[in-house]
């Protein structure tokens, strides 16, 4: 379910190449038929490819809680984006 919230919600306006990988994987509470999730995004680290300057990785925390904020998924992504000039369309 969190994949399928950021893929149509987080991903859909972005020029992603895919995930470099997935750091401190959580699933600190079971989630049970009829729960309502949201998952929030916090970016924690933005670094620009040293080779490639059209593209870098950010480092963001993924929480997914149900309605009433209990954690259910936590983890940190790394994903390689491409990189666009400020003042530039995008």
């Amino acid at each position: 379910m969190t994949m399928r919230l950021l893929v149509d919600n987080h991903f859909a306006d972005t020029a992603s190449y895919g995930a470099v990988g997935v750091d401190a994987l959580r699933w600190p509470n079971p989630t049970f038929p009829g729960e309502t999730l949201s998952v929030t995004v916090e970016v924690l680290e933005k670094t620009p490819s040293e080779s490639k300057p059209d593209r870098g990785t950010v480092r963001t925390r993924v929480t997914t809680e149900n309605e009433a904020g209990e954690p259910k998924l936590t983890m940190e992504p790394i994903v390689l984006y491409a990189r666009h000039t400020p003042g530039e369309p995008t």
